[in-house]
C-alpha cells in the first residue's frame, strides 16, 4: 500500500506533480507546476491567490478552464475554490474578497501553439540525444526567442498557394553562426515569411 511507504504530503506533492493539466495544441502539460509556467508564465512560488485557485479549479477539467472559452463559469469555479479555502482558513477573507473581483488571467504570449515547429523540433533533438522519464516534470532550456517566433507571423501555406505562392517546408532563425536556433516557421499547417 502507498501509504505505508509515503506520508500523504509526499503522496499529494507526487500527484501534483503528475496530474494532467491540459493541452496546448500538441503539448500535454503535467504537473501543476508546469501548468502555471505554461498557462500563467510564472513559477509556482510567484502565483497570487487566485491564480493558486485557478490551478486548483482547473484539476477537474483542465481544457475548459485553460482554454477560455466559459470565463463566467471558469471565474465561478475559481471562486468556489477560493471560499473553500476561506473555510478551511488556508486564505484570510478579505485576500479572498480580493481575489475574486481579479480577472481571470490572461495566456502568456508565446504559447507552444505559437511554437509548434520549434517545440517539434526540440522534441526530435531531445529523443535523438536523450531519454526521458516517461512521467515526471523536466525541464529543457532552449533558444526560443518568443517575439521573434511571434514576429514571423505570415500566411499559412494554404493561404499562400491560393495567393500563388511557393511555400517552404520550413524555416529557421539565428543569428549567422551561432548554432543556435530562436524561432522555426513551416510545416504543413505552419508559417513562412
Amino acid at each position: 500500500m502507498l501509504e505505508r511507504q509515503h506520508t500523504k504530503s509526499q503522496i499529494l506533492e507526487a500527484y501534483l506533480n503528475a496530474v494532467y493539466m491540459g493541452h496546448d495544441g500538441e503539448v500535454a502539460v503535467h504537473g501543476v507546476g508546469a501548468a502555471s509556467r505554461h498557462f500563467l508564465g510564472k513559477d509556482l512560488g510567484e502565483v497570487r491567490l487566485d491564480e493558486a485557485a485557478l490551478l486548483a479549479a482547473a484539476i477537474h477539467a483542465p481544457n475548459r478552464i485553460f482554454l477560455g472559452q466559459f470565463p463566467r463559469a471558469v471565474q465561478a469555479r475559481r471562486n468556489r475554490i477560493l471560499h473553500a479555502m476561506r473555510d478551511l482558513d488556508t486564505a484570510g477573507g478579505i485576500a479572498v474578497r480580493e481575489a475574486m473581483v481579479r480577472p481571470l488571467p490572461r495566456r502568456p504570449p508565446a504559447s507552444a501553439g505559437q511554437a509548434a515547429y520549434f517545440v517539434d523540433l526540440v522534441h526530435e533533438e531531445i529523443a535523438r540525444r536523450v531519454a526521458l522519464p516517461a512521467s515526471a516534470e523536466v525541464r529543457i532550456a532552449t533558444t526560443l526567442d518568443p517575439l521573434l517566433q511571434r514576429d514571423h507571423g505570415g500566411p499559412t501555406i494554404e493561404e499562400a498557394f491560393r495567393a500563388g505562392s511557393e511555400p517552404r517546408d520550413s524555416d529557421c532563425d539565428g543569428p549567422p553562426g551561432a548554432g543556435t536556433v530562436e524561432s522555426v516557421v513551416g510545416g504543413f499547417q505552419g508559417l513562412f515569411r
